[in-house]
């Protein structure tokens, strides 16, 4: 069986070290993504992060048990936050999970299908980062060491940013204090 983790995989990207920004180059990468609006402790974003971790177990399951027999770790919860309220929740996927796998198991998945999931391509985008070891409600201070660094480099940050949970999976989102909080460059 062929064992995957991801996360060491893209090391550079969901491994960093505390209290440095750094400067890294989030490869392209294909994800389940659900939109939504309003905050994050409303039942729309509960029920979008159980919907991609019922469709992602699946996922995880299905090529675990067929002919590739490829076994992957699941990927933190990412959030990028866009204007005012609106947000994206993602889980990445590993190349060998396509729209077609995608539909196939959500229809065998009635109970949780939300129409507005689909598997997104992102693209590579350069992007500043840093861990953010405390509550939630203080990623402001984060945000603010990424922009610093922006600035104190001559650097531009596009709009919006994205936090990706590195607590435990079975635990709700955002519930331990280690964030990822990254912010492209424009």
């Amino acid at each position: 069986m062929n064992r995957i983790d991801y996360r060491h995989v893209f090391r550079e990207v969901y491994v960093p070290p505390r209290d440095v920004v750094a400067r890294v180059v989030v490869p392209p990468r294909r994800c389940l993504a659900i939109d939504g609006e309003g905050p994050l402790d409303t039942k729309a974003f509960r029920a979008a992060v159980a919907a991609l971790r019922a469709l992602d177990k699946a996922l995880r399951r299905r090529l675990k048990r067929g002919p590739m027999a490829l076994d992957f770790s699941s990927m933190p919860l990412e959030v990028q936050r866009h204007a005012a309220r609106n947000w994206t929740v993602l889980l990445f996927q590993p190349p060998v999970v396509d729209a077609a796998l995608v539909t196939s198991e959500q229809a065998a998945m009635a109970d949780i299908t939300v129409a507005r999931l689909e598997l997104r391509p992102l693209p590579e985008v350069p992007a500043l980062q840093t861990l953010h070891a405390a509550a939630m409600d203080t990623v402001d201070d984060a945000l603010q060491r990424l922009a610093a660094f922006a600035a104190g480099h001559g650097l531009h940050l596009a709009a919006g940013h994205t936090t990706i949970d590195l607590g435990d999976p079975r635990k709700p989102p955002f519930s331990c204090n280690k964030t990822l909080v990254r912010r492209d460059l424009a």
